[in-house]
């Protein structure tokens, strides 16, 4: 079978989408823009307003999700609506780090115009004809993604595959670990944890960031920009992070409470307390609570198993360092004399001096990097003058 380059293979995944989907022009010409508005309330007391399409309608979404969507490319740093990556994910990027930077976008899906969709397409080469179709079908008409409809989440990835990059390109600059939950963007340092950027002016992070988003049309949440300290309770995506992957305390006890009233006979009580009340939950949300806390379970396990081996690690180079440092001084005294010795015959002071100050730094790089000392323990001082020679001229 013949291979495609990526970019070839997304440009034909918009030429075949009729025989991909089943879908033709026509269908998604005429398919009817219909939402339904369903209201849920928030934490803090407000109204997250859902936009819900009509059967036909979602049933063309879920074709092109299916079909197309799931086959375009998604940044590795988008921990959400991707196989196999999820808030565990998210979370374990920021594990047992001494502070988390955790920035929340305005209006996430309503910010991902219908613009940023058409012109997303079309860098994948989609004709102008079919990039229009299909962004009539997944925008809404005044709010860009519609918060509701199944190609939204998806979507709001592809779309931000650009930013996404340059936020990651950003952050491995500072040494810093970033990643994205839908709005949820975190960023913490990298080990080894000293003394960098983010740590003297936070505020520089959370500036570079703000520019970043507003190029592509994003804005900040009020009050939601954080920075979480090793002394606070650190939280990415409701998920404890000071260090491992954890519900919050309050969580795993009304889980707890729950496990008991159930054994016991009684109805198990929620574990979200909306203005202190207890109300039963189903079944179902009982079964899908310990699922998820056997995911952070499984996620702390495989934690700490890397900690063990990170650590051990961390050991063994502890103690090649002291075996260096140890015979460092007697080594040196040694090659000292070497170059004393090469010193007199080639008559060059000045140069030797050099070579002495060259092939300290040597030896800590060597340490520093792996490289074993036998190479540098077989060279003579005759070896290390010649080598520090300018090159002939050509």
């Amino acid at each position: 079978m013949p291979t495609f380059s990526p970019h070839r293979r997304y440009r034909r995944l918009g030429m075949l989408l009729p025989y991909l989907t089943g879908l033709s022009d026509t269908d998604l010409q005429n398919v009817s823009l219909d939402y339904r508005l369903r209201e849920i309330p928030k934490k803090d007391g407000t109204k997250r307003i859902l936009r819900i399409p009509n059967e036909q309608l979602r049933y063309v979404q879920h074709t092109l999700l299916n079909k197309i969507f799931q086959r375009l490319p998604v940044h590795n740093a988008a921990k959400g609506f991707v196989r196999g990556r999820g808030t565990v994910h998210h979370a374990q990027e920021h594990t047992a780090k001494p502070w988390v930077l955790v920035i929340d976008i305005k209006d996430y899906f309503a910010s991902t115009t219908a613009e940023r969709v058409l012109n997303r397409l079309s860098e994948f080469g989609w004709s102008d004809k079919r990039t229009t179709l299909v962004t009539r079908v997944v925008c809404h008409p005044l709010n860009g993604l519609p918060m509701g409809a199944p190609t939204s989440p998806i979507l709001s990835n592809i779309v931000n595959f650009t930013m996404d990059h340059r936020l990651a390109q950003f952050a491995a600059r500072h040494k810093l670990a970033y990643s994205r939950y839908a709005d949820d963007l975190a960023f913490s340092p990298l080990p080894p944890f000293g003394r960098n950027i983010v740590t003297v002016d936070s505020l520089f992070v959370i500036r570079a960031v703000k520019a970043i988003l507003h190029d592509h049309g994003y804005a900040l949440r009020n009050g939601k920009t954080r920075v979480l300290r090793r002394n606070q309770r650190q939280i990415v995506t409701g998920i404890v992070v000071n260090g491992g992957c954890a519900l919050p305390r309050e969580v795993r006890k009304r889980l707890r409470a729950a496990n008991h009233r159930l054994l016991e006979g009684e109805k198990p009580l929620t574990l979200v307390s909306e203005r202190g009340e207890q109300t039963p939950m189903s079944l179902s949300q009982w079964s899908g609570w310990n699922a998820y806390a056997a995911v952070i379970e499984e996620a702390k396990d495989r934690q700490r198993k890397y900690l063990r081996k990170i650590k051990k690690e961390a050991d063994w180079e502890r103690w090649r360092i002291n075996l260096f440092e140890e015979g460092f001084q007697e080594r040196f005294a040694v090659f000292k004399e070497q170059v004393a010795r090469e010193a007199l015959r080639t008559k060059s002071a000045k140069k030797i001096a050099i070579i002495l100050k060259l092939e300290v730094q040597a030896l800590k790089e060597h340490c520093q990097t792996r490289i074993g000392l036998e190479k540098f323990a077989r060279m003579d001082a005759a070896d290390l003058v010649q080598r520090a020679m300018p090159p002939p001229p050509t």
